[in-house]
């Protein structure tokens, strides 16, 4: 038996809680029944109780495990143990849950129960499509979990990447309002989907969709757990996670397929900008990394580079290869290119936007040492992005307005060559930057190295 699992049973499992569930959940059910109230309400009360109980308690006790016991100084003892990330991911995901799944299948046999008989179809449906959420909420609590004690160890504070990545999105508006509408057909849980071209029915799209997204969910967590227990890993998951969003977005077009691969590049280019700000802020960002990667690439280790690389210089790599097919793919002319599957040329200026502010991120990194690089970062991109701009705009200096927030979509090309220019001064900061963390103020020690 997994020895991280029977752990965590060992401690969430105990005889109060084995009697205390079941009769607490089944005699309501019995006050419900007698108050002849049972036929109108008990399967919404089901649901809605194994929401509460095993979706989002499951989640906090997924979160738990990992929290819990970098709380008690615990956990670095759990990460020096021979235990595989595969075997410390499941262990914890199942262990820790158990209780919550406990009441969680009383609720759905009570759910079951009480549907409609002549809807058994869609009760069935429901039931998987509640399951497959719990299990996607709770590998991804774990993994953010493995994310906050990964900052909080590395950078020696906590850091609620939550309200970074939501002030993110308000500063970045052409980026949110391209990616936030994306995936809209997959809101139509009843009657029929039309993907690639092809009818489905919208419950059994849907499972599958959640099943794929639960599989997507559980990988997450077990590469976060390679990252905590220094396992070393490549970026190829993580760019297939790309093509597999794109894959899905894309599909709910009417296309032709040779339009639809232009269409999937400038999709697949806004999906990958969007994760690359997450994996930009959602990780620690050490000079000393950086001095591997280039040993790395001089000692012609490229495989051993690409492994050390941090996650957002890869995927701003593939951001920008994406972003510079579906320029050469172009946009259609006939249809708008504020779009998320039209922008063309525009994609390349959102993705040197994004490796422009991720450069800053990284270079406020390697000077500030009290860990409000993020905090510092979010302020220069308000001003580059908000504040500078519309003083320009009400001062009546156009040009530096532009300077500062090209027009995306009204001005495509103007718009890639100052985003260039952006790209290019924050990557000379971050060069900069780089050497006085790894050398000082002595060129000479560097040219020497």
């Amino acid at each position: 038996m997994n020895p991280e699992l029977r752990r965590t049973l060992w401690l969430e499992v105990s005889l109060q809680r084995l009697w205390l569930i079941p009769a607490a959940l089944l005699g309501t059910a019995l006050l419900l029944h007698i108050s002849n109230a049972a036929e109108l309400v008990m399967s919404t009360l089901a649901l809605a109780a194994f929401a509460a109980i095993t979706v989002f308690w499951g989640a906090r006790q997924a979160a738990s495990s990992i929290v819990q016991e970098a709380r008690d100084r615990t956990w670095e003892i759990q990460r020096m143990s021979a235990l595989s990330p595969w075997t410390m991911t499941w262990g914890k995901l199942l262990g820790a849950t158990a209780m919550p799944w406990y009441a969680g299948v009383i609720c759905l046999s009570l759910y079951g129960n009480y549907y409609e008989p002549e809807r058994a179809s869609d009760g069935v449906a429901w039931i998987l499509m509640a399951i497959l959420t719990a299990i996607t909420l709770h590998a991804f609590a774990l993994l953010a979990a493995l994310v906050s004690i990964h900052l909080d160890r590395r950078l020696r504070r906590r850091l609620n990447i939550l309200v970074v990545l939501f002030l993110l999105t308000l500063l970045l508006p052409e980026l949110a309002d391209l990616a936030i509408p994306g995936m809209g057909s997959f809101n139509q849980i009843g009657g029929s989907v039309t993907w690639y071209g092809r009818y489905f029915d919208g419950m059994a799209f849907n499972v599958v969709l959640l099943a794929t997204f639960a599989a997507w969910a559980g990988i997450g967590a077990y590469r976060m757990m390679c990252l905590e227990l220094e396992v070393r890993t490549n970026p190829w998951v993580w760019f297939l996670f790309i093509c597999f969003l794109a894959a899905v977005d894309s599909g709910f077009d009417v296309a032709n397929a040779p339009e639809r691969v232009g269409r999937w590049l400038s999709t697949a280019a806004v999906y990958a900008c969007g994760l690359s700000y997450l994996a930009g802020f959602a990780f620690a960002r050490d000079p000393v990394q950086y001095r591997r990667v280039v040993q790395a690439c001089r000692e012609r280790r490229y495989r051993r580079a690409i492994e050390e690389s941090p996650l957002w210089i890869s995927s701003a790599v593939f951001t920008l290869l994406l972003a510079l097919a579906a320029t050469l793919a172009g946009s259609d002319p006939t249809v708008s290119n504020e779009r998320i599957d039209n922008l063309g040329a525009t994609a390349l200026a959102l993705a040197l936007m994004m490796i422009r502010d991720l450069s800053l991120l990284t270079y406020l990194s390697f000077r500030r040492v009290d860990g409000r690089a993020e905090v510092t970062t979010l302020i220069y991109i308000a001003m580059l992005n908000r504040l500078l701009p519309a003083l320009f705009s009400l001062s009546g200096i156009g040009l530096f307005a532009t300077l500062c927030k090209p027009a995306m979509f009204e001005q495509v090309p103007v718009a890639v060559g100052i985003a260039a220019l952006h790209a290019a001064l924050a990557l000379v900061l971050l060069y900069l930057a780089y050497q006085k963390a790894m050398y000082g103020t002595n060129p000479s020690d560097a040219r020497k190295s």
